[in-house]
């Protein structure tokens, strides 16, 4: 059975799974639950209950929840809440990546500007600077595109970058998703719109701004290391905490959502699959290695067993740390 946005308050049964949190993954995760309801042979019921990150957390707390999706950078309040919540340090949440995006900035391939701070893009989208020449970039008004409220970008721009709940969003041209934001700024010379990282063969048909924090910070392109590196500002990472009492079931299916079985779903709606994050860190630790970086380890009584000990050590790196053998 399948059920979607439906708030439970009962201690989970063995198949019941509740899952809330942050509205930024709610789509995906609707699309992930369909998904995994069809291959499920144990038919758990699985509810995703938006509301924000700190909501998710205190039903957590409370039992209310199996599995809560935090997607923002824990705060002191979090923390206290989770630790009076969870004394017992063998009884503590489990962490679980889910995945990762970042919020662009695109304008005309045309314009002038290559850089720009958070600053200036609240002051943008709030209403504050209307014209490019605010921000010594040329001439014209600004023209504001996003896609829909609903859609997890607006979602992630009120609260990183905007910091407010209710955005009025007044002159902001809203066009459903990524490709038609990307398809009105191709077109005007005078806009700029926000959306969530888009693939290298869409940017093409416009400019990416590198983002700064602030006047004197380093402005940082939205190339595909930074954000899985998380150089970028604008990145936003999606955790999953598990509830110590949680379920088998809801332990699988956490799994299932953090997996490469579903990391076209989670590409289709503007995140990278954590699958991409481990294989880049993966390539960095093998290009250290190369290069000789790492702690020496030696291996005692190895003799004639060289070419085994190398295949050995490369498999660790690959899935651990740098070493040198």
């Amino acid at each position: 059975m399948l059920i979607l946005l439906t708030p439970v308050f009962l201690w989970a049964d063995g198949k019941l799974v509740r899952v809330v949190g942050t509205d930024s993954v709610l789509r995906c995760h609707e699309e992930i639950i369909k998904a995994y309801a069809n291959q499920d042979p144990s038919k758990s019921e699985i509810t995703y209950k938006g509301g924000g990150t700190y909501l998710g957390i205190k039903l957590f707390c409370e039992g209310k929840a199996d599995v809560v999706a935090v997607g923002v950078r824990l705060t002191e309040k979090h923390t206290k809440l989770l630790t009076k919540s969870f004394p017992d340090p063998n009884k503590q949440p489990r962490e679980m990546i889910f995945s990762q995006t970042a919020l662009v900035f695109i304008v005309h391939r045309s314009n002038r500007i290559s850089r720009i701070t958070q600053e200036q893009l609240k002051d943008i989208f709030l209403g504050k600077i209307t014209k490019w020449s605010a921000i010594g970039t040329g001439v014209g008004k600004i023209n504001l595109y996003g896609t829909a409220r609903t859609r997890s970008s607006t979602s992630i721009l009120k609260k990183n970058v905007l910091k407010i709940r209710r955005w009025p969003a007044e002159g902001v041209t809203f066009c459903g998703k990524a490709k038609d934001v990307i398809g009105k700024v191709s077109k005007d010379r005078y806009g700029i719109g926000y959306i969530l990282a888009p693939n290298a063969t869409v940017l093409k048909k416009v400019k990416a701004l590198a983002i700064a924090k602030d006047d004197n910070g380093k402005a940082i392109a939205p190339e595909r290391e930074n954000l899985l590196l998380e150089t970028y500002p604008l990145v936003l990472k999606i955790k999953l905490l598990v509830h110590p009492n949680a379920s088998q079931a809801a332990l699988k299916f956490c799994k299932y959502a953090c997996s490469e079985k579903v990391a076209g779903i989670v590409r289709e709606y503007g995140f990278f699959p954590v699958s991409e994050r481990e294989q880049l860190f993966m390539q960095k630790r093998l290009r250290e290695m190369k290069a000789g970086k790492g702690p020496k380890v030696r291996a005692v009584g190895a003799k004639g067993c060289g070419e085994l000990l190398d295949g050995l050590a490369v498999d660790y790196v690959m899935a651990t740390a740098v070493i040198q053998m």
